[in-house]
């Protein structure tokens, strides 16, 4: 008879812990704690933040996101501030294991707009995207000419060679310049 307040405490506060009635523990996130903007710290400190660096000949502008379920971390250039050429904007990561993350561009160059489609991408310790400038291929030898440049490119993890990856961003036909 004893063991039965026991017993009944127990299975209470079991109940209570699952439908989130009972009092917090010692590691409970609180809303009031947490936000969707504040993504929870890495384990390895070098992937608390991303970051986009301009390396093409112009000033740029738009956004560049990660999502991972419902939480976003994005760089939005304002049209009045643009990004400089040799500039780069971080901000934090989104450290999800229960969520795959998604990157995606919308940026305006040179007067154009190009889109860096939603795709899913393993970061690399530097987490660190690139923009450079895309130039059109040399009909001739099959190599890349260094005159005017045809568009704008992106590497990712471009410190890391064995996830190194690149790709040209696709220009957006439908939108009016930007």
């Amino acid at each position: 008879m004893l063991y039965a307040p026991l017993a009944v405490s127990v299975l209470a506060g079991a109940v209570c812990a699952g439908t989130g009635i009972g009092t917090a523990t010692p590691d409970a996130v609180t809303a009031s704690a947490s936000t969707a903007d504040t993504p929870p710290a890495s384990a390895n400190p070098a992937k608390n933040w991303w970051s986009l660096y301009n390396y093409t000949d112009k000033q740029v502008y738009g956004e560049f996101s990660v999502q991972s379920g419902k939480t976003v971390s994005e760089v939005k250039i304002d049209k009045d501030r643009q990004l400089a050429s040799g500039g780069h904007e971080s901000r934090p990561t989104i450290d999800s294991m229960l969520w795959k993350s998604y990157w995606m561009g919308h940026i305006c160059y040179n007067h154009t707009w190009y889109n860096f489609p939603r795709t899913e991408i393993e970061m690399g310790e530097d987490a660190t995207f690139v923009l450079w400038n895309a130039f059109a291929s040399d009909g001739e030898s099959g190599g890349r000419s260094e005159g005017v440049p045809a568009g704008i490119r992106v590497t990712w993890n471009p410190f890391d060679p064995t996830h190194a990856s690149e790709a040209d961003l696709i220009r957006n036909w439908a939108e009016a310049p930007c």
